[in-house]
C-alpha cells in the first residue's frame, strides 16, 4: 500500500494520490498512522483522491482529519470508486460531518458521481463555509436538482468569497445553469470559471452570460462544449466586454456560428471607457478588504488566449476576427480548429498577422478545409516570429507538395520544430472550385 507523501515545501501536505486502491479498516489505520499515532496534526492540505474508502475506513480517516486544527484545503475527489451507492453516500457523509466545523479555502469534490444525493451527503461540508475560495465539482453527475441544492448551500452568505469555480462534465442543463448563475453573480471575486460540458442550451447560456455581467474580476473563462447558440451571443458579448482582467476565453463548441462570434469580437474590439468602482483582490490571504478604484477598458485589454474552435465559422468571419486581432497586442494563443474558414478565410488572417506584427505563441488551425495556398500564406506570415512555438495545420486539404513547401519554408528559418503533425491532410481536387464560389458570395 502507498504511503502518504508529506510535503513541507510551502505548507504541510498530507497527500495520498497515486495508484487506485480499495481502502478497508486495516489500510485506513496504516494510512493515517502519522496523525493518530505519531500525533502530527499540523497538516494544512489533504488529498485522498484515488483511494476508494469503505464505510469503516471513512470513519477512521474522518476521525484523523478532524484532529487537523489548521486544515484549510481538502481534496476528496474520486474516493468512492467501485462502491455501492448506499455505502458511497455514507462515506461522503462521514467525512463531511466530521469536518463540518473546518473553515476551508479550497474544496475538491470531483469524480464522485452521485448527483444531488452526493451533494446532500456533503452538505455539512459545504454549508457555512465563510472563507471558501476554490470549489471543484467536476464529473459528479450533477443534474438540475443538484444545481439548485448547491445554490442553496453556497449562498448562505452573500456575496461569496469564491475565486475559482470549476463545474465540468455534468448534466446540469438549463435548470441547473440558471440555479448556479445566482452563485456566479453573487461572487464578485470570481477569477476562474469553468462551466464546460454541462449540457446547457440557449436559455441557460444566456442566464450564465447575464450573471457574468454582474462581476468584473474574471481572468479565465471556459464555457465550452455546450449549445448556447447565436441568441446567447449578445449577452456573452456584453459580459466579456466588461472584464478588464480577462486573459483566457474558451468558447469552443458552443454553436455560436458566424453571427455569434462576430458579435462577440466586435464588442471586444470596441474601445470605450467606463468608470467602475469595485473590490478586486488578487492575493490569496484572508484579507478581503483591499479596495481600489480602476478605470475599465471595455475591450478586455489583457486578453492572451482565445478559443473559438468548433463553432461552424466560415470565411465570412475572418475579417471581423482579423480586426479583433489588430486590437490585441497581448494575444498569444489562437485556437480556431474544426471550423470552415477554408483558404480564403485563412489568407485574410495570414495577411493581418503578417502586416500588423502580431506576435503569437500558438496558432491552431486544424480541420479548416485549408488548401495549399492558404496554408503556405499562413506559414509565410509567421516566419521569423521569435515567440511562436506551435503551428497546427493537420486534417486540412494540403497536398504532399504543399506539405513539402511548408516544411522547406520553416526549415529555412530554423522553425520546423513548431509544426505539428500533418499526417491527416488529404488533397481535394474540388478545392479551387469551392474557393472561387466563396469569392462570389
Amino acid at each position: 500500500m502507498a504511503t502518504p507523501i508529506i510535503n513541507q515545501v510551502d505548507s504541510i501536505f498530507f497527500d495520498c494520490y497515486g495508484n487506485r486502491e480499495l481502502i478497508d479498516r486495516e489500510k485506513a489505520i496504516e494510512l493515517v498512522k502519522v496523525i493518530l499515532e505519531e500525533n502530527i496534526v499540523s497538516f494544512q492540505k489533504v488529498r485522498l483522491s484515488t483511494k476508494s474508502l469503505n464505510e469503516e475506513a471513512s470513519i477512521i480517516i474522518a476521525s484523523a482529519l478532524n484532529k487537523l486544527e489548521h486544515l484549510n484545503e481538502l481534496d476528496i475527489s474520486d474516493i468512492i470508486a467501485g462502491r455501492a451507492e448506499i455505502e458511497a453516500l455514507q462515506v461522503l457523509k462521514n467525512i463531511s460531518q466530521a469536518l463540518q466545523k473546518k473553515q476551508l479555502i479550497k474544496l475538491n469534490l470531483s469524480d464522485n458521481a452521485l448527483g444531488a444525493k452526493g451533494i446532500a451527503a456533503c452538505s455539512n461540508l459545504l454549508e457555512q463555509q465563510n472563507e471558501l475560495r476554490e470549489l471543484f465539482i467536476n464529473n459528479n453527475g450533477l443534474a438540475i436538482d443538484a444545481g439548485e441544492l448547491l445554490c442553496q448551500l453556497l449562498l448562505f452568505k452573500q456575496p461569496t468569497n469564491l475565486q475559482v469555480l470549476h463545474c465540468f462534465n455534468n448534466l446540469l442543463q438549463n435548470g441547473g445553469a440558471i440555479a448556479l448563475a445566482k452563485v456566479i453573480e453573487n461572487s464578485p471575486q470570481l477569477k476562474d470559471l469553468r462551466f464546460a460540458s454541462t449540457r446547457v442550451r440557449q436559455q441557460g447560456g444566456s442566464v450564465i452570460a447575464q450573471a457574468l455581467c454582474a462581476i468584473h474580476s474574471i481572468e479565465k473563462l471556459d464555457l465550452s462544449d455546450n449549445t448556447y447558440g447565436i441568441e446567447s451571443a449578445k449577452y456573452l458579448a456584453k459580459a466579456f466586454a466588461n472584464q478588464p482582467f480577462l486573459k483566457t476565453l474558451i468558447l469552443r463548441d458552443l454553436a455560436l456560428e458566424n453571427d455569434g462570434i462576430i458579435e462577440i469580437v466586435k464588442a471586444l474590439t470596441l474601445n470605450v471607457n467606463t468608470n467602475h468602482n469595485y473590490n478586486h483582490n488578487h492575493n490569496h490571504n484572508h484579507n478581503h478588504n483591499h479596495n481600489h478604484s480602476i478605470q475599465i477598458n471595455i475591450n478586455a485589454p489583457l486578453l492572451e488566449t482565445i478559443d473559438f474552435s468548433g463553432n461552424e465559422l466560415t470565411h465570412k468571419c475572418a475579417k471581423p476576427i482579423a480586426d479583433f486581432l489588430i486590437s490585441r497586442p497581448n494575444l498569444q494563443k489562437i485556437y480556431l480548429e474544426e471550423n470552415e474558414f477554408k483558404t480564403n478565410g485563412i489568407k485574410i488572417l495570414a495577411k493581418t498577422i503578417q502586416d500588423h506584427s502580431i506576435e503569437l505563441i500558438e496558432l491552431i488551425l486544424n480541420a479548416n478545409e485549408i488548401s495549399d495556398d492558404g496554408a503556405i500564406e499562413i506559414v509565410k506570415a509567421i516566419l521569423n516570429k521569435p515567440k511562436i512555438t506551435c503551428l497546427q495545420l493537420n486534417a486540412n486539404k494540403i497536398s504532399e507538395n504543399g506539405i513539402k513547401t511548408i516544411r522547406d519554408l520553416l526549415n529555412s528559418t530554423n522553425q520546423l520544430t513548431i509544426l505539428g503533425d500533418m499526417d491527416e491532410n488529404e488533397e481535394d481536387d474540388e478545392v479551387d472550385i469551392e474557393e472561387n464560389e466563396e469569392e462570389d458570395d
